[in-house]
């Protein structure tokens, strides 16, 4: 007879990882998906009996049309969760690691060219809404993330003009504070 697998399934090891990182809800709701959607054939298979075949067919029956694939979506969360639970159990090498070979992704490429840097203020200035071009002008006057600058509260902005983010990605322990240059400064005032 078989023993009983004391390892816990994909679906367990998912709310054990997510309840011990520090994730964003929108992370926590993609794990989510990803574990009951694209990994619904393992979901409540053990992680110990997770072997190289069920990976490799499983990579290979998710859709690669989409940006970014859901197989590789998909078996990347696996892999995490499968790494997450050997840190507390003795189990065999990454199945994920060992048998899928992702598929190649096409990287974002939304900078804006140099060349192009004209157009895009202007089309920042005729923006009418007020709020959404001082967003605009912070976000290309920065670099901060969309999110950052959303979040952003006039108590987070002293005296000096320099930012606190509170909560960058990688969460709170990573915030930090930003000089904000005199033309956001600028902007922010004529909303405020």
């Amino acid at each position: 007879r078989r023993l009983k697998s004391t390892a816990p399934t994909v679906r367990e090891a998912m709310e054990r990882h997510v309840a011990t990182k520090t994730l964003r809800p929108a992370t926590i709701e993609w794990y989510r998906h990803q574990t009951t959607v694209n990994l619904g054939r393992v979901a409540d298979l053990p992680m110990d009996k997770v072997d190289r075949e069920t990976c490799r067919a499983l990579h290979e029956r998710l859709p690669r049309d989409l940006r970014p694939t859901p197989a590789t979506g998909a078996l990347r969360v696996l892999k995490a969760l499968y790494n997450d639970v050997a840190r507390t159990m003795d189990l065999p090498p990454n199945p994920v690691t060992l048998a899928v070979r992702m598929h190649k992704e096409v990287e974002r490429d939304w900078a804006v060219e140099p060349r192009d840097m004209g157009d895009a203020w202007a089309i920042i200035d005729g923006i009418e809404n007020p709020v959404m071009r001082a967003a605009w002008a912070t976000m290309m006057l920065t670099g901060l993330r969309a999110n950052d600058v959303k979040t952003l509260r006039w108590e987070d902005i002293d005296e000096d003009g320099v930012a606190f983010i509170r909560e960058p990605k990688g969460g709170e322990s990573r915030a930090f504070r930003l000089p904000l240059p005199r033309a956001v400064l600028d902007e922010m005032e004529t909303i405020r």
